[in-house]
C-alpha cells in the first residue's frame, strides 16, 4: 500500500503531493533484505551517483549533483524544501538502505543551505536483519557528512514509538521503499512523529513524492 493511500485510509483524504522529475531514475525497492549483498562503506561517499562534494569552511562536505544517479529524483525535492527559514531541521529516515541515500539527502540540504544544521534519526534493524549495512559503519557514515546521528537500531514500529516518546515530531520523515508497506498498519503511531507541517517522502510506483500533513489532519488524527 503506497504512503497516499495509507493517508486517504487514515485521515479520509489524500494529503497534498508533489511528484518527482519522472524523467529522474528512481531508488528501486531492491531484493529482500536478507540477499543483499553486504557494502563496503567506504563506498558509499560515492553512491549518490555523479555527485561532487566540496568542503565548507565550517567542514561540513555540500553536495551537488547533475540529475543522474539514484537518488537524484528525491534530491531535486530536497533542494525545493530547503529553501525555508528554518535553523534546524530534524530529519528522520525509516529504513536505511545501503547509506547513501541518507548521505545524498544531507549533503543536498549542505549544499543549498550550508548553515543548516540538520538532526539526523534513524529507524532501521541493520546487521540484526542481514541488511546491506552494519549499524557501526552507517554511523560512521554519515559522520562523515558533519551530521552527528541518532540511531534506533529496532523494528519499525518499535522505532517509531521510541521516537514519538524521547524526540517527538520530526520536520522531514524518508520512507525506504522496503518500509512502505509496514506503516499501513501503523497509522496512529506514524501520525505522533509529524506536527502540523511535517514533509514525508516516499516512493509511489517508483516516483519519488512529497507529502504534507495538515494541522488539520493533525486534529482529525489525535
Amino acid at each position: 500500500m503506497s504512503l497516499s493511500s495509507l493517508w486517504y485510509k487514515f485521515f479520509g483524504r489524500s494529503c497534498p503531493q508533489a511528484p518527482a522529475d519522472a524523467t529522474q531514475p528512481a531508488e528501486s525497492s531492491g531484493q529482500p533484505r536478507a540477499g543483499r549483498a553486504k557494502v563496503d562503506p567506504s563506498a558509499q561517499r560515492n553512491a549518490a551517483g555523479s555527485a561532487t562534494a566540496t568542503t565548507t569552511p565550517t567542514g561540513r562536505s555540500t553536495f551537488s549533483f547533475r540529475g543522474r544517479g539514484p537518488h537524484a529524483g528525491l534530491c531535486k525535492l530536497v533542494e525545493k524544501l530547503a529553501t525555508g527559514s528554518e535553523q534546524s531541521l530534524r530529519v528522520l529516515e525509516i529504513g536505511v538502505g545501503d547509506g547513501s541515500r541518507a548521505v545524498a539527502v544531507l549533503n543536498t540540504f549542505a549544499g543549498r543551505r550550508p548553515e543548516l544544521v540538520a538532526s539526523y534519526i534513524a529507524i532501521d534493524t541493520f546487521e540484526m536483519e542481514n541488511g546491506p549495512i552494519a549499524m557501526r559503519d552507517f554511523h560512521r557514515l554519515i559522520r562523515e557528512t558533519g551530521v552527528k546521528p541518532q540511531i534506533f537500531p529496532m523494528s519499525v514500529q518499535a522505532g517509531m514509538m521510541r521516537v514519538a516518546h524521547t524526540i517527538g515530531a520530526v520536520d522531514v520523515i524518508v520512507v525506504d521503499p522496503d518500509r512502505t508497506d509496514q506503516l499501513s498498519t501503523l497509522a496512529g503511531v506514524f501520525a505522533k512523529i509529524q506536527h502540523g507541517e511535517t514533509i514525508v517522502f516516499s516512493q509511489d510506483g517508483g516516483t519519488w513524492n512529497q507529502q504534507v500533513c495538515t494541522a488539520r489532519d493533525q486534529r482529525r488524527a489525535a
